[in-house]
């Protein structure tokens, strides 16, 4: 995960740590860490630690944090999810309507799993329309795709022309 993250932090020493680690860049990278130090807690039967978690102190803390490193808040699709310590992340998203920096994607494989894609042996297909191309008069959908590399477990944004024969998507170099 990150080369320098303790699991065995108190949650105040984990929120510093989110708050000065250069490798947290995301409000979405500290809740992932968040999530990962409560499971690790939970397995390790740290009844203490998961005792001491105040809901709305986390939530205040990676507020703060946004204002803090000038983070992006999270897109609005995500303000329904629920967090494995219990919090709503509502107060990390923007509101409704409101601009994100965020892109919704759609990705046109979605009965592919991760095994599949993992293996290498498909690519991920997604339609994305970069707002830099105001038009676009190629053939297909503006898009992307995504593959394994053979014989490794790391995702790459293919930008060959070769990549794109057959799929439904082409790929503007921007």
């Amino acid at each position: 995960f990150y080369p320098d993250f303790d699991k065995n932090l108190s949650l105040d020493q984990l929120l510093d740590w989110l708050s000065n680690s250069a490798e947290v860049t995301s409000v979405l990278m500290a809740v992932e860490s968040l999530s990962i130090w409560y499971w690790c807690k939970r397995l390790s039967k740290d009844t203490a630690s998961l005792n001491s978690i105040n809901v709305s102190v986390v939530m205040n803390e990676l507020v703060n944090l946004i204002k803090t490193r000038d983070w992006l808040k999270l897109p609005n699709s995500m303000s329904k999810v629920w967090c494995v310590w219990r919090g709503n992340l509502s107060s990390l998203c923007v509101s409704e309507g409101e601009n994100s920096g965020y892109f919704d994607l759609q990705c046109l494989d979605k009965c592919k799993d991760s095994q599949s894609v993992l293996s290498g042996k498909e690519p991920l297909v997604f339609q994305f329309q970069h707002p830099d191309v105001t038009s676009c008069d190629k053939p297909g959908k503006c898009g992307f795709v995504l593959k394994t590399l053979p014989g490794e477990r790391k995702i790459k944004l293919c930008t060959e022309t070769e990549d794109y024969y057959n799929q439904p998507v082409h790929f503007h170099d921007q």
